[in-house]
């Protein structure tokens, strides 16, 4: 009996314990579209920043990047942000999405429009399975 038990604790842990990450993403479908992923990325960075969760926040976004910068530069505005287009990449052992985002920056002065690149790697130790490494702003409508 003793056996039984020990052989439903083994199974019931290794079962669990090769679950994967992206429990908490968009279901079905949508949890293979790049676009769906990077706007779900982005929603969970300003809700981490907004709730003060400063471990979560940095567990999505690299600590620095001019993301985190950004966020900061513009509490005191309602930012809009919207996926243009993502796509997968692989290079170097890395894998993750490259995106370009729109951004609509509302202020008491007005509304600011950016294009944005933004990539993302994949990271076992974030919420979400991607880590935003880099964001910058296009200085061009191509965003090259």
């Amino acid at each position: 009996m003793p056996s039984q038990i020990l052989f439903f604790l083994l199974f019931a842990f290794f079962g669990l314990s090769s679950a994967t990450i992206y429990w908490k993403m968009p279901q079905g479908d949508e949890m293979s579209n790049p676009m769906m992923i990077t706007q779900h990325q982005v929603n969970k960075i300003y809700a981490a920043y907004w709730d003060h969760d400063i471990n979560t926040l940095f567990s999505l976004l690299r600590f620095g990047t001019p993301m985190s910068r950004f966020i900061e530069d513009h509490a005191e505005d309602e930012i809009h942000v919207r996926v243009k287009s993502a796509e997968y990449y692989s290079s170097n052992n890395q894998q993750g999405i490259k995106a370009i985002l729109t951004i609509e920056d509302v202020s008491a002065t007005g509304t600011t429009p950016y294009l944005v690149k933004m990539a993302m790697a994949q990271d076992y130790k974030s919420p979400t399975g991607y880590i935003v490494f880099l964001w910058e702003i296009c200085s061009n409508l191509e965003c090259e």
